[in-house]
């Protein structure tokens, strides 16, 4: 099963519901799967060296620029089915009443991401053939011993623009623009090559209380990733769609640019986790 495939069979209802354009408000589950646990009130920060998952626990999926304070939008609900580090993993989400879920995420070889501006409804299993929100094991292998990599996103393939178009209503002209800039950077690069590690304290909420983890930002063309740092669970905290476009062509102060950024991009800074976690250090 190829990239393009995936992204023949987006329909785009779930990307443009998570930027809240040209849908309804969606209305909060009744029971989402998120589970708190006693210390959900304290504000204590303190640093993690690793961020075990294990199946039961879970996620939220935020665009750019919105916090849990805003009003008007809802995270992405996301609970971890499946997860065996460095193998595969299985999550269901929920945003209003839409609800699906990934199956046979692998863990372990592919260097093929599907961005969750890409999730549809429903059950979709991916074949252990990609990742979802992980590197794989060999992927972060790679860019730890390296400091090179490359990961395929899936924007460069020509079935994305069907999908973006139902995301992002209006983007038409804006995404070719683009594309022309993408065949202009192909032939000097590799759109999807990673060149480089910037080593990072991350912040995140962990069952409500402010933590800090060990995090990696990396680049290819199409933007920055922030990544957690630990080979267990190498979640891509966050996506920032910031291609390296040429100015004359491609305005990023434009209201279509802008747009599209926050349907491709997206933040993971609240979880909520069963495991004791061990402070860095210990």
């Amino acid at each position: 099963m190829t990239l393009r495939n995936f992204f023949l069979a987006s329909v785009g209802v779930f990307g443009v519901c998570l930027i809240g354009a040209g849908c309804s408000k969606p209305v909060p589950p009744a029971e989402p799967p998120i589970t708190q646990g006693p210390e959900a009130t304290s504000t204590l920060q303190t640093t993690l060296k690793t961020l075990p998952f294990i199946p039961g626990d879970s996620f939220e999926i935020w665009p750019p620029g919105v916090s849990s304070s805003s009003t008007g939008e809802l995270p992405v609900r996301v609970l971890i089915d499946r997860f065996a580090p460095r193998n595969h993993a299985g999550l269901s989400w929920r945003l209003g009443s839409a609800t699906g879920s990934l199956s046979q995420i692998d863990l372990a070889q592919t260097h093929i991401l599907i961005l969750p501006a890409f999730w549809t409804k429903g059950s979709r299993d991916l074949v252990n053939a990609v990742s979802a929100i992980w590197l794989t094991d060999d992927a972060y292998q790679a860019v730890n011993l390296t400091q090179q990599l490359i990961l395929d996103t899936g924007l460069q393939e020509a079935s994305a623009k069907a999908s973006i178009k139902k995301m992002v209503p209006g983007s038409a002209t804006m995404w070719d623009r683009i594309v022309e800039q993408i065949a202009v950077a192909q032939q000097k690069t590799d759109v999807n090559f990673v060149l480089g590690v910037e080593r990072i304290a991350w912040p995140i909420q962990n069952n409500g209380r402010a933590e800090t983890v060990p995090a990696m930002r990396i680049r290819n063309w199409f933007g920055e990733m922030i990544v957690l740092d630990d080979r267990d669970n190498p979640m891509i905290l966050q996506f920032t769609f910031d291609p390296k476009t040429d100015t004359k062509t491609v305005d990023k102060s434009s209201k279509a640019f802008l747009a599209l950024k926050k349907a491709l991009s997206y933040r993971i800074d609240t979880v909520f986790t069963h495991l004791a976690l061990q402070p860095k250090g210990e």
